[in-house]
């Protein structure tokens, strides 16, 4: 296996801690949102729908809507521009990587050109996975908040429940971990969008830069038990730029491309290629602990079926993790 290869992969999995620092700004917005709509539905005076007339119901939804749409509008905003921050990085992360591999000399001379181009690219392409533009998708998102939580409290008005428990189906319950709530949808589509962007960026970045090299990439796919079956068909295939299919295929795709420096083939499970790795990397991947247990043999395949990190990296740790990326020991 080339060390290309390895690094390819090693990218993407401090990748997805990026994916998963940018997720952990949510909650903070999600529960502004939700104390919004609790104060407003308290402050009817109302303890059950049934007793709300509709004129009522339509001036609890204005308000509720009046005031979330500024925090909805500040955190869309905060969001493009984390966007933003984590391409930089990214071009960073990719330009020194391939400078390394290919001894040669990958630079950001122009890296302001360089910027406005791969954001222009982002910005007007249809990203795979979606079906949409970036913009689209993001405010596609976003206008589906405005919709779940209105059907949600419409939902309510018409099964006549107290508002108690219209807050629970906002909320969710304890019970359930607070996983039977809208505030929980709002949270995994935030995440489904945002690790699709990321991804999108990222193979867009590889794909840009890989051309100043080579003719032909190579798609790359985490193959673990929730690998999908498009991800796992095009795993180690060969494209040629401009002719072949780009990830993400889909939703939550971790799949990359690979400029196609040297030939190698891709072990067949992450578990396989984890065990190949420097201690270094096996900590990386799966944390310490974990990482001991599968050098002394108390953790095996049927521990490592799926990679599952809930490891964050800030933009600017992205950045300085380019020496580990490479490491060979």
């Amino acid at each position: 296996m080339s060390l290309d290869f390895d690094v390819f992969v090693r990218q993407q999995i401090a990748l997805e801690g990026v994916k998963n620092d940018l997720l952990a700004t949510f909650p903070e917005f999600s529960d502004e949102v939700v104390a919004i709509i609790i104060a407003i539905l308290l402050a009817s005076g109302y303890k059950t729908f049934a007793e709300m007339p509709k004129k009522e119901l339509n001036a609890v939804l204005s308000k509720i809507n009046t005031q979330i749409r500024t925090k909805v509008n500040k955190f869309r905003t905060v969001t493009v521009s984390a966007l933003k921050t984590i391409m930089s990085a990214d071009i960073f992360v990719t330009t020194s990587v391939m400078s390394r591999l290919t001894r040669s000399r990958v630079t950001l001379t122009g890296a302001s050109t360089n910027r406005r181009k791969l954001w222009a690219s982002l910005t007007n392409g249809i990203i795979p996975g979606l079906g949409e533009t970036m913009p689209q998708a993001i405010m596609t998102y976003f206008r589906s908040v405005y919709e779940d939580l209105s059907r949600s409290i419409k939902g309510s008005f018409a099964d006549n429940v107290t508002i108690s428990e219209a807050i629970k189906r906002i909320t969710g319950t304890k019970a359930n971990n607070w996983k039977d709530g809208i505030a929980r949808k709002m949270f995994v589509n935030f995440g489904a969008l945002t690790d699709t962007v990321i991804q999108t960026i990222s193979n867009t970045i590889t794909a840009f830069f890989g051309k100043l090299f080579t003719k032909t990439y190579e798609w790359v796919s985490v193959i673990d038990s929730a690998t999908t079956d498009v991800c796992r068909s095009r795993n180690g295939r060969i494209y040629e730029y401009g002719k072949g299919p780009m990830p993400p295929a889909h939703y939550r795709c971790r799949s990359r491309v690979r400029p196609v420096f040297n030939q190698a083939n891709g072990p067949a499970s992450f578990y396989e290629w984890l065990v190949g790795q420097p201690p270094a990397i096996q900590e990386f991947a799966v944390g310490r602990s974990s990482a001991r247990d599968l050098r002394a043999g108390r953790k095996g395949a049927a521990d490592f079926t799926k990679f599952n990190s809930t490891r964050r990296l800030t933009p600017k740790e992205y950045r300085n993790s380019v020496n580990l990326l490479l490491t060979s020991e």
